[in-house]
């Protein structure tokens, strides 16, 4: 189970840069992972490449 305080930092990581971050819960296994273009960060894309759209929910950024 993925605690509300972890999606609320990973919230706040995808707003510290809208463009370069994003992250992903993927809820089956209770976990959150992260893509940053500077920060050379990128756990979203080998994780979700095999699930489908309805296995994973990305965290938004406030303009969503």
């Amino acid at each position: 189970m993925v605690k509300y305080v972890d999606i609320e930092n990973a919230f706040d990581f995808v707003n510290s840069d809208p463009y370069a971050n994003e992250a992903v819960v993927i809820p089956s296994i209770g976990k959150i992972f992260y893509k940053s273009e500077y920060a050379d960060i990128d756990d979203i894309t080998p994780e979700i490449s095999h699930l489908k759209d309805s296995e994973y929910v990305k965290i938004p950024d406030k303009k969503f």
